[in-house]
C-alpha cells in the first residue's frame, strides 16, 4: 500500500522499467467531509453532531485524549458523534496500524463550547484525586472548552487563590496546567481560571496530593520463607509490601514460571496446582521502583509420597524376606517361589470353624477347633485366615505367599506361628496359634483402668472425678486423621475377650513386658531377615497369659474403614508409623521397622492412644517429619523408655538401636523395680487434676540418659 513511480530507462538502446518505492505520507483528516489541516484546531456548538474521517495509504486507527473517549479501546473510522458535549473536547489523532509507520500521524484539536452552562468553561477529570510525585513534573489535565478564554492559570483555593511558594505552572489551552518540580507543600485544592470579556471564569474545585520521593527501594517479606508441597497440592504464596507509596511493580520469577503484577500496591499471591516434582526450587519476588530494586525468596519443596495400594484396593502380605543388601537397596525374596512342606497339611474334617473374628475386603479370620493338632486326642482352639469369594487369583497368590513365609520363618515365642494348613480339596485355610485378648491396641484401651489403678493404689476408678477413660465406655476410639472413606467393607471386629481373667494386676510392669516381648519378636524377625513394614499395636496380638505376639492381618484387615491408614492418592498407608525415608523416598529397611517400634512404644505408654494426638497428615506434618519434630514423652513412660523411643525416632536410619539392642535394653527395664516408676508416674498423674491432657508434638530429643538397674 504504498506509492509506486514507474520509471522508463532507455540505456544503450535497451528499453529498462524500475518500480521505485515512496513511503506514504502522514493520513488526512476530514472533519464533516471537510479537509483539515495537521495541528489545526476547530470549535464546535454543544449539541451539535460530528464526523472524522481519516484517510491515508493503508489501514489507519483513531485515539483521543477527550474525556469522554479515552477510556475506548478502539475508535472507528470515521469516528461519529450526534450530540457532542463540552466532555468532546480533546485531541483527535489519527495514525497508521503498521507500527513501523508510528511517526506518521495527524492530529486536530476539537473545542465543544456551551455558552449556556458557564462551569463547562473547564473540563477536568471525574475518578479519584490526582497523585503527584515530589519533584516529578506533573500535567494537570485541565481541558479549555472555550479557546476564546485568556490569562489562563490555576488558583489556589487554600491560599486565596495565589499559588504557593515556588509553584510554576504552565498552562496550554490543549492539554491542561503542567506544574513543573512539585513539592510536598503544593497540596491543596485548585482549580483552573480564565478571563473573557472581563468575567472570571473557573473550574470544578480538584485536590492535588504530592507524596514524598521515593529514598529506598520496596520494603519485601514473603508469607513463608520455606514450603513442602506433596506432588498434586496446591502451592500458594504471598509477597507483602510494607512501602508508604504505591509507585512500584511487584514480579514473581522461576525457572519455570512467571508472574507480573500491575502497579500492586499491597501483594502478589503466586499460586500454582497442581505441583510435580519440577515446580520445586526458589521463588523470587521483585520489586521495582524509582529508588532501586528488592527481592525476597521463598523456597519451594515438592515431594513424592510412596504409594502401595494401587487402583483397586487389593490384599499384599507386608512382611518381606531380604535375599540381599546393596546400603539401602535391598533385594526381596519372591515369596511365591518359597518352597512349601505338605507336612503342614491339616485334614479339613478336623476343623470346626466358629465365629468370625476380623474381616477386611478379599478375607477373614475365624475362630476355630482343631481335633488330633497337637496328639490324636487333643483339641486345640486356633484362628483359621481364609479368603471371602470376593478374592481374586492374586489373593489367593498372596494367602499362599504368607503361608510360606510363616513356614519359612520357623517357630518363636513372640510371633503368630503357623499350626498347619489346608491347601488340597476345598478354599485354602491357613492355621495359625489363636490368642483370646486380641490385639494390644483394643486390649490397652479396653484395660486403662486397671492400670491407672495399679500405679495410684485405688481400688476402682469409676468413683474418681480425675481420671475416666472414655476408651472403655466407648469402644475403640477412632484417630484424628480426619478421612473418611468407602463404607462397602466389613468393619473388623476387635478379638477381644468378655472375661477379666489375669487383670487384677496389671501396671506398668506390664507395659514394658509387652515392649520387651515385641523386640523379642522383631529381633527374631530380623535374624531371620524379614522386614514387617507395619510395625504397630494393632497389628501385635495378646494370648491368655498375656504373651505378646507379632502378627500380620493382611487380608482380615479393612484398611478402608480403619483410620490408622491415611489416603493418599490411590493409596492408604500407615503413614503416623512410617519412617521418613519410607514416607518421603519409599525406603523399607530393618532401621524402618525401628522407627515404627518407637511409634508402637509410645502407643503402648499412652493406653493405646492414637500417635501425634490432634495432628493432621498434611504438608505440616511431613514438614514436621523431616525436621526431626517428634511426640512428646507419653503419660505412662519412665524416662529411660522414652529416651529409647527418641532414638528409634533418629532421622538417620543407622542411628537407630537394632531390634538386638532394643531387646537387652527392654530386658533391662522390665527386671528393674516397678515401684520408682509407679511412683514417679502416680506424681505425674495428679498433677494433672481434672484432666488426662494428651501429648503434644515437640522437636527437639529428649537430654534424659538411658540407666540400667545396676545403677
Amino acid at each position: 500500500s504504498c506509492f509506486h513511480v514507474l520509471l522508463l530507462l532507455l540505456t544503450s538502446g535497451n528499453l529498462s522499467c524500475l518500480f521505485v518505492s515512496e513511503l506514504p505520507g502522514p493520513p488526512m483528516i476530514h472533519l464533516n467531509s471537510n479537509f483539515l489541516p495537521n495541528r489545526s484546531d476547530a470549535v464546535l456548538a454543544a449539541g451539535s453532531a460530528f464526523s472524522l474521517s481519516c484517510h491515508g495509504n493503508g489501514l489507519v486507527h483513531w485515539s483521543s485524549s477527550a474525556f469522554r473517549l479515552q477510556f475506548e479501546d478502539s475508535l472507528p473510522d470515521p469516528v461519529q458523534v450526534s450530540r457532542a458535549d463540552p466532555r468532546h473536547t480533546g485531541t483527535y489523532r489519527c495514525g497508521y496500524a503498521n507500527r513501523s509507520l508510528e511517526h506518521l500521524h495527524t492530529w486536530i484539536h476539537l473545542y465543544i463550547t456551551d455558552p449556556a452552562h458557564p462551569s463547562s468553561v473547564f473540563v477536568t477529570p471525574r475518578s479519584s484525586s490526582p497523585i503527584l510525585k515530589e519533584g516529578q513534573d506533573y500535567l494537570f489535565r485541565c481541558l479549555l472548552t472555550d479557546p476564546s478564554l485568556t490569562n489562563l492559570t490555576l488558583q489556589s483555593e487554600d491560599r486565596g487563590r495565589g499559588l504557593p511558594p515556588g509553584m510554576k505552572v504552565t498552562f496550554d489551552p490543549r492539554s491542561g496546567a503542567l506544574i513543573q518540580h512539585p513539592q510536598r507543600s503544593f497540596s491543596g485544592r485548585y482549580t483552573c481560571s480564565g478571563w473573557k470579556d472581563g468575567r472570571l471564569f473557573r473550574s470544578t474545585p480538584v485536590d492535588l496530593l504530592v507524596v514524598p520521593r521515593l529514598r529506598h527501594p520496596p520494603s519485601l517479606s514473603v508469607s513463608q520463607a520455606e514450603l513442602v508441597r506433596l506432588e498434586g497440592e496446591l502451592f500458594e504464596v504471598t509477597c507483602l509490601s510494607s512501602n508508604p507509596s504505591h509507585f512500584y511493580n511487584l514480579t514473581w520469577t522461576h525457572p519455570q514460571i512467571q508472574v507480573r503484577g500491575q502497579r500492586s500496591p499491597v501483594c502478589l499471591t503466586l499460586s500454582v496446582s497442581p505441583v510435580h516434582l519440577h515446580h520445586s526450587g526458589p521463588y523470587t519476588c521483585t520489586a521495582v521502583n524509582e529508588a532501586g530494586v528488592a527481592t525476597a525468596t521463598t523456597q519451594l519443596t515438592v515431594q513424592k509420597i510412596c504409594f502401595f495400594f494401587y487402583q483397586q484396593p487389593k490384599y499384599e502380605i507386608r512382611w518381606k524376606i531380604i535375599e540381599s543388601t546393596d546400603g539401602n537397596n535391598y533385594t526381596f525374596v519372591d515369596p511365591t517361589q518359597l518352597p512349601y512342606n505338605h507336612k503342614w497339611e491339616f485334614p479339613r474334617d478336623k476343623l470346626r470353624l466358629g465365629a468370625v473374628l476380623g474381616s477386611g475386603a478379599f478375607g477373614k479370620v475365624v475362630e476355630a477347633t482343631a481335633y488330633g493338632l497337637e496328639t490324636d486326642n487333643k483339641v486345640t482352639r486356633v484362628a483359621v485366615k481364609m479368603l471371602k469369594p470376593s478374592a481374586h487369583s492374586e489373593e489367593r497368590e498372596a494367602l499362599m505367599s504368607e503361608l510360606k513365609i510363616l513356614s519359612h520363618l520357623g517357630y518363636h515365642d513372640n510371633i503368630v506361628n503357623l499350626l498347619g494348613a489346608c491347601t488340597q480339596g476345598g478354599p485354602m485355610l491357613m492355621i495359625t496359634e489363636y490368642c483370646s485378648h486380641g490385639d494390644l491396641l483394643n486390649f490397652l484401651r479396653a484395660h486403662a483402668d486397671d492400670i491407672m489403678a495399679s500405679m495410684l493404689n485405688v481400688d476402682n476408678l469409676e468413683d474418681k472425678v480425675f481420671y475416666k477413660n472414655m476408651a472403655a465406655q466407648n469402644g475403640r476410639l477412632r484417630s484424628d486423621s480426619g478421612i473418611s472413606c468407602c463404607s462397602e467393607y466389613q468393619e473388623m471386629q476387635p478379638f477381644l475377650s468378655s472375661g477379666r481373667s489375669h487383670l487384677d494386676n496389671l501396671s506398668v510392669s506390664d507395659l514394658m513386658r509387652f515392649s520387651h516381648q515385641v523386640a523379642q519378636g522383631l529381633d527374631f524377625l530380623s535374624t531371620r531377615n524379614c522386614i514387617h513394614r507395619d510395625v504397630a499395636a494393632r497389628n501385635v496380638l495378646l494370648t491368655d497369659h498375656h504373651v505378646a505376639k507379632i502378627c500380620d492381618f493382611g487380608l482380615a484387615r479393612d484398611i478402608c474403614n480403619d483410620d490408622s491408614y491415611i489416603v493418599q492418592g490411590n493409596a492408604r498407608l500407615p503413614v503416623k508409623w512410617m519412617a521418613p525415608e519410607s514416607i518421603f523416598q519409599c525406603v523399607y529397611t530393618l532401621q524402618s521397622d525401628v522407627w515404627s517400634y518407637g511409634v508402637l512404644l509410645w502407643e503402648i505408654f499412652s493406653l493405646g492412644k492414637s500417635p501425634y494426638p490432634n495432628v493432621s497428615v498434611d504438608t505440616n506434618f511431613y514438614k514436621m517429619i523431616k525436621d526431626g519434630g517428634h511426640m512428646r514423652r507419653p503419660d505412662f513412660a519412665p524416662a529411660e523408655m522414652y529416651h529409647l523411643m527418641t532414638l528409634c525416632w533418629s532421622l538417620e536410619p543407622t542411628d537407630r538401636p537394632t531390634f538386638k539392642k532394643h531387646k537387652h535394653i527392654c530386658s533391662d527395664l522390665t527386671s528393674c523395680p516397678a515401684p520408682q516408676s509407679a511412683t514417679r508416674m502416680r506424681r505425674r498423674t495428679q498433677r494433672t487434676s481434672t484432666s488426662c491432657h494428651d501429648p503434644l508434638v515437640q522437636s527437639e530429643l529428649s537430654e534424659h540418659e538411658l540407666t540400667s538397674c545396676d545403677q
